[in-house]
């Protein structure tokens, strides 16, 4: 007997027949876990239901947590180039100073 190749689609209908996934219009966000209606999530058409995996807060979250990392990485990098360019300039004013 050979296997059957189902779509996502296929998939998702079987679930929902079977009652294992989400109502029709439904999707679960892959960020809190909770079931919510289609139209709170943004578009994406990579995605077999075309919409992200996570809901439009759980996103915003997300987005807010990795701007507030990336702006303490480049916090800390202008600090480390800052204390690097101080000690080369304190070099060159001594050579400049030296008879």
């Amino acid at each position: 007997m050979t296997a059957v190749e189902w779509t996502p689609e296929q998939r998702a209908l079987v679930a929902r027949v079977a009652g294992d996934g989400p109502p029709v219009g439904t999707k679960r966000c892959g960020g809190c876990g909770q079931v919510k209606p289609a139209t709170e999530f943004s578009r994406n058409r990579t995605r077999s239901d075309g919409l992200q995996h996570a809901c439009i807060p759980c996103q915003n979250a997300r987005t807010r947590e990795r701007s507030a990392a990336a702006t303490i990485a480049r916090t800390r990098l202008v600090q480390i180039h800052k204390a690097e360019y101080d000690a080369l300039y304190a070099e060159e004013l001594a050579k400049l100073e030296a008879p």
